[in-house]
């Protein structure tokens, strides 16, 4: 057997395993792509590929939102995409892009959002990052729950500032912001805790309650009694 038909017989194949059919079920949709679309980049996607016995093909399951993972495919097959207008929809895409470990594509999307030097808000994902912050933390922590719509958007309070906010209190309090789970008739309802050592505090705002609050003096209000 000669060098040049070992070499075609490696080609041949490769070629053959490229247009392999791979299923993948993202958070419950199943999605049709090829052995090769999946490993033409570094990442988790290739990783698990890799990870899969010879002759498998899928499905993969993949614990995710599959809101837009046909994104990422065609990122994978053209090595570039067009990202949406709207900043919410660049900041899932980045968070996915993180998950996938798609490096240029978490560039893209950073470079398509806003750049903003004069302070950063600093979110909390899960109960996890919570409790790592709150149980020794160096100085006291404010954790801020807010509300999220049925539309995906987060109603700020109307008298909160947030520069201004961040300015007055960042020296004194660690502040972060975490995802709020809440019931629909909940959503208009920010909650906020605060933690010094071993104590901890927890009130809430309405934008609804009557007869009007601010937000800002009921937090004041707390942050003096707690």
């Amino acid at each position: 057997m000669t060098i040049k038909y070992c070499l075609l017989v490696f080609f041949l194949l490769k070629i053959c395993t490229a247009k392999i059919a791979i299923h993948v079920d993202v958070g419950g949709t199943m999605f049709k792509t090829t052995l090769f679309t999946l490993t033409k980049m570094d990442g988790t996607l290739k990783t698990l590929v890799e990870s899969m016995e010879s002759g498998d093909t899928g499905p993969i399951f993949i614990d995710r939102s599959p809101e837009h993972f046909n994104l990422i495919l065609n990122y994978l097959r053209d090595e570039e995409v067009n990202l949406p207008d709207s900043e919410e929809d660049v900041r899932e895409i980045l968070k996915e892009a993180d998950y996938y470990s798609l490096e240029d594509l978490v560039e893209q999307c950073k470079s398509k959002l806003p750049q903003d030097p004069s302070y950063t808000l600093k979110f909390l994902e899960n109960d996890m990052d919570l409790l790592q912050i709150t149980t020794t933390p160096e100085k006291a922590v404010i954790v801020f729950y807010y509300p999220v719509t049925v539309h995906g958007k987060v109603r700020w309070p109307e008298d909160l500032e947030v520069k201004s906010f961040l300015d007055k209190y960042d020296d004194e309090y660690e502040i972060y912001f975490k995802r709020a789970q809440m019931t629909r008739a909940d959503r208009e309802e920010w909650m906020w805790s605060i933690h010094k050592g071993d104590d901890r505090g927890d009130f809430k705002y309405h934008r609804h309650n009557f007869p009007k609050q601010s937000f800002i003096t009921l937090f004041e209000d707390s942050v003096k009694a707690f």
